[in-house]
C-alpha cells in the first residue's frame, strides 16, 4: 500500500510539472513549513514569466539580457506579488534561490519569522496576474498535514487556511462574502420591483373602480 502512495504520489508531482511547463498562465506555489525550517516552493512557466516581465519592462530584451539580471528581475516580479501573513503578523519572504528551466522555472524563498504556533494563514498572491486567465494554485503543508486553493481573478488572488490539530481548511469566505453581498442586492431590488409592481396594479384598479 506503501509502494502505491508512493509511486501515485510521484506521478502526480510528474504530471503537475509537465502540466505546469506546458501552460503559461498557471503557477505552483507551496508553502512547506518543517521542523528545521520554513520556505517558499515556486514553479512556474518560463515562457509566463517572461511575457510578464516584457510586460512591465518595454524595453527588456530577453536576448540580450544576462542570466544574472535575468534571475533578479524574475525574484524582485514575483517577490514584490505574494503577501503572506500569520495570525495577522506578516511574513517576510527572505533570500530567493532560481533555477531557470527551458520550459519551467524553479523560485525558493526562504522563510525566517514564522510564529511557533501558527493558527491561521492569509495569502495573496496575485503575481503573473498580467497574463490572461491565469490560476497560482496555492498549497501550505504543515507538519503532515496540507491543503491547497485556487487562486485566481475572481477571489483577487486572495485566500484564508485555518490551521488546528487535526487538518488544515481553505476558507473562501472572501469569495462567499462577494456572493452573499451580490445575492443581497439583487433581492433587495426584485423584492422593490414586485412591491412597485403591485402598487402601480392596486392604484389601476382603485382608479378603474372608481370611475365605473
Amino acid at each position: 500500500m506503501r509502494n502505491i502512495k508512493l509511486i501515485l504520489a510521484c506521478l502526480f508531482v510528474l504530471f503537475q510539472g509537465q502540466l505546469l511547463a506546458h501552460n503559461p498562465n498557471l503557477a505552483s506555489i507551496k508553502l512547506i513549513i518543517q521542523e528545521k525550517g520554513a520556505f517558499l516552493d515556486l514553479n512556474m512557466s518560463q515562457y509566463g514569466i517572461e511575457q510578464v516581465l516584457l510586460k512591465n519592462n518595454p524595453n527588456l530584451d530577453l536576448k540580450t539580457i544576462s542570466q544574472i539580471e535575468l534571475k533578479e528581475l524574475i525574484i524582485d516580479e514575483v517577490k514584490k506579488h505574494i503577501q503572506l501573513s500569520a495570525n495577522g503578523e506578516i511574513i517576510s519572504l527572505g533570500t530567493g534561490v532560481i533555477k531557470l528551466g527551458s520550459h519551467e522555472t524553479n523560485l525558493k524563498f526562504v522563510i525566517n519569522n514564522l510564529p511557533e504556533v501558527i493558527r491561521y494563514i492569509d495569502v495573496k498572491a496575485n503575481c503573473f496576474q498580467e497574463n490572461k486567465n491565469q490560476i497560482n494554485f496555492f498549497t501550505v503543508l504543515y507538519q503532515d498535514k496540507n491543503a491547497r486553493a485556487k487562486l485566481f481573478k475572481k477571489n483577487n488572488y486572495k485566500s484564508k487556511f485555518i490551521i488546528n490539530q487535526d487538518e488544515i481548511k481553505v476558507s473562501d469566505n472572501l469569495l462567499k462574502n462577494k456572493w452573499s453581498l451580490t445575492k443581497i442586492l439583487v433581492v433587495t431590488i426584485l423584492t422593490i420591483i414586485c412591491f412597485l409592481i403591485i402598487y402601480f396594479i392596486n392604484k389601476k384598479r382603485k382608479t378603474v373602480a372608481n370611475n365605473v
